[in-house]
């Protein structure tokens, strides 16, 4: 199920926003007019992603460096496991999350 989350034209491209539906927490990235939405914790040690640097689709762990890809959740440069990556949309405006499922 979607869930409204805030306006398109509010998001800075690059720049994490945290967010919440249904009690989940994720991080909302746009990039050009592509937005992607992934769990807001790092699967290495739990620091949380929304303070993390975000370049070309990859957003950085502020804690100890891990970089994840946003479209798919990889860990780009450490044996870490991926992010949960959760469905977007824009409807007349609006982004919205599918945080019940995998965009996968």
């Amino acid at each position: 199920m979607f869930h409204k989350v805030m306006a398109f034209d509010d998001l800075v491209p690059g720049k994490p926003y945290l967010r919440d539906a249904e009690g989940v927490r994720f991080v909302l990235v746009r990039e050009g007019e592509a937005v992607m939405a992934v769990s807001d914790l790092c699967t290495h040690a739990a620091a949380v992603l929304d303070r993390g640097r975000v370049v070309q689709g990859i957003i950085t762990c502020p804690m100890h460096g891990a970089r994840f890809d946003l479209r798919n959740g990889a860990c780009v440069n450490a044996p870490y496991d991926a992010l949960r990556v959760y469905r977007c949309r824009i409807v007349d405006g609006q982004v919205e999350v599918d945080v019940g499922a995998n965009a996968d």
